[in-house]
């Protein structure tokens, strides 16, 4: 029984703290009421037996006063010890004219009891009238006060019961009128979604003859229900539009690429013809007009190629047909063909094109080299594209390892005319092309394709520059470590093998002194013509002195060659 009254206030919070609200006030009221109560009925209590006592004395006072005057002690004894005896009187002293002093009682004082004494004078009625003495009564109010106490202990309970039962009976109008219907609400709203919101709210009881709070809330959630029931056949009808055109939209997409794909490879077939019959072309000896005009036909069609890579490679990514192929690939060779494939480009506008790569990479590494061919191709090209003087550097760097993963950053450095700072933000957006006033009508999609096709691999591209110092576009990602079984070996100088390497060009010089020393060569390098006919002069009479020496540009004959 208690365990599930328990229950009920538990599960009914809001109840239980309006019944706690009621009981606490309804015990207020009880105990005011109960106090005032009491003190009235002190009050009156205090009155009648002030009453009693003078009726009891003043019966007493006629025969009293005779006794004194007749010196009747054993009287005057037996008349204290009666008014002694009456409720509420414990002690009666007796003083008369003559200074005798009479008592009924054992003390005057009771401790911890505040006390109350009553006086009377003793008069001898006889005429003429003679003052007797003064009689003094003590009165105990212990007794008052028990009767009191009695009496509001029992006004006090009773109020308390009374306050307890009106709390139950509240509690339970509460619960019938107002807690259950709340509770069905909440079940009602914790039961509704979109495919049943067709069933209305309706409380469980006789609906009054106006309008209650709780009709009005009733009223508030069909109507809050019937409009979102309306909304999400509206949002469904619009859903299902969206869907249909989406799928539209995306069949459309899917064929524009599809017929970007097809076309651009039809295209590629007869440009590719036209680049190879040129090449066939200007590999023989023609008048200077007509190889004029034979390069103007090649460098065209190699630029028309480029576009349509550009729109065939863009194609193939919004139709979602590019692929990661993971594949162990060698990375010198990779670098290399991508700086052969620039390299006429470079020596016709006399720069110096070049790479490096970093020695803590390891030669062969996994990953798709398509795309990284493509991307540093098309870093490498617009380098030399836009660069009119100095020097394009490729680079491959080790930024970190986590056991077989290898951080990569291959990079593409130029002494270009750079990129402001708002060309910086907008370098890899589609359609946008740097260097505006000296483009060669390129469409833009080049760069956005190569960020495009870094993300695929999970990789990120990036540029650094300064307007008119040049720029560094870089590509960074995480490559695997090929496995030993399909790594060839790398090139192995024999032990001692001594080159000399002559290049003006201080950072093509730092590249074959550092790829020679991959190959365990001992390397020399110099880029001062004294210097290298000094080197020479020392060894002439060691034949052995070098086993090879590499020139980059020819000596001149007066500085004492050999």
């Amino acid at each position: 029984m208690i365990r599930r009254l328990l229950k009920r206030f538990s599960d009914n919070p809001l109840a239980t703290r309006v019944w706690l609200w009621v009981l606490v006030f309804g015990s207020l009221v009880a105990l005011v009421f109960t106090g005032v109560q009491l003190w009235l009925e002190y009050r009156e209590d205090a009155r009648q037996f002030d009453l009693r006592i003078n009726e009891v004395v003043h019966s007493a006072l006629p025969s009293l006063a005779n006794s004194i005057w007749a010196v009747d002690e054993r009287n005057i004894r037996s008349l204290l010890e009666g008014i002694r005896t009456t409720n509420g009187v414990y002690y009666v002293s007796l003083i008369t004219a003559d200074d005798r002093v009479y008592t009924a009682g054992e003390s005057p004082v009771i401790d911890g009891v505040k006390t109350r004494a009553l006086s009377w004078p003793v008069v001898f009625n006889l005429p003429p009238e003679k003052w007797m003495g003064d009689l003094t009564v003590f009165l105990d109010p212990r007794a008052l006060y028990d009767r009191v106490l009695d009496r509001g202990i029992t006004i006090l309970v009773s109020q308390s019961i009374k306050a307890l039962l009106v709390a139950f009976f509240f509690l339970m109008v509460f619960r019938r009128l107002v807690s259950r219907h709340l509770e069905a609400m909440a079940e009602y709203a914790r039961e509704r979604d979109l495919e049943t919101l067709a069933s209305p709210l309706v409380l469980k009881r006789n609906e009054p003859a106006k309008d209650d709070e709780l009709s009005r809330v009733v009223k508030a959630l069909n109507l809050m229900r019937e409009r979102i029931q309306e909304q999400a056949h509206r949002l469904h009808d619009v859903e299902a539009r969206l869907r249909q055109e989406q799928e539209e939209t995306r069949e459309a997409h899917r064929m524009r690429s599809l017929y970007l794909a097809n076309m651009t490879h039809d295209i590629r077939t007869p440009m590719n013809n036209v680049l190879g019959y040129t090449n066939l072309l200007l590999e023989r000896p023609l008048p200077d007009d007509v190889r004029d005009s034979v390069r103007v036909i090649h460098e065209s069609a190699q630029l028309l190629l480029e576009r349509v890579n550009d729109i065939l490679d863009l194609s193939r990514l919004d139709a979602g047909l590019v692929e990661v192929e993971v594949q162990p690939f060698e990375l010198r060779p990779l670098i290399q063909e991508v700086v052969r494939a620039h390299m006429g480009a470079a020596d016709g506008k006399n720069l110096v094109l070049d790479y490096q790569i970093d020695d803590a990479l390891p030669p062969w590494l996994a990953g798709d080299a398509a795309k990284i061919r493509h991307i540093l191709s098309v870093f490498t090209r617009n380098a030399v594209r836009y660069t009119q003087q100095g020097h394009v550097f490729v680079q491959a760097e080790f930024v970190d390892q986590e056991g077989d993963a290898w951080r990569v950053r291959f990079s593409v450095e130029d002494t270009g005319p750079g990129l402001s700072r708002d060309e910086l933000k907008l370098v890899f957006r589609e359609f946008y092309r740097p260097y505006q006033a000296g483009s060669d009508g390129g469409v833009g999609l080049s760069l956005s394709i190569c960020k495009r096709l870094a993300e695929t691999m999970d990789g990120k591209v990036g540029v650094t520059s300064r307007e008119g110092d040049g720029a560094t576009f870089w590509l960074e990602l995480q490559l695997g470590k090929a496995h030993v079984s399909l790594i060839t070996e790398t090139p192995h100088l024999p032990e001692g093998f001594r080159v000399l390497v002559y290049d003006p060009q201080a950072l093509s010089l730092k590249t074959t002194v550092q790829q020679l020393k991959a190959w365990h060569a001992d390397v020399e390098g110099v880029s001062h013509e004294e210097a290298f006919l000094r080197l020479l002069r020392n060894c002439q009479d060691d034949e052995t002195c070098y086993h090879v020496i590499i020139l980059d540009s020819l000596v001149a004959s007066d500085q004492g060659a050999p």
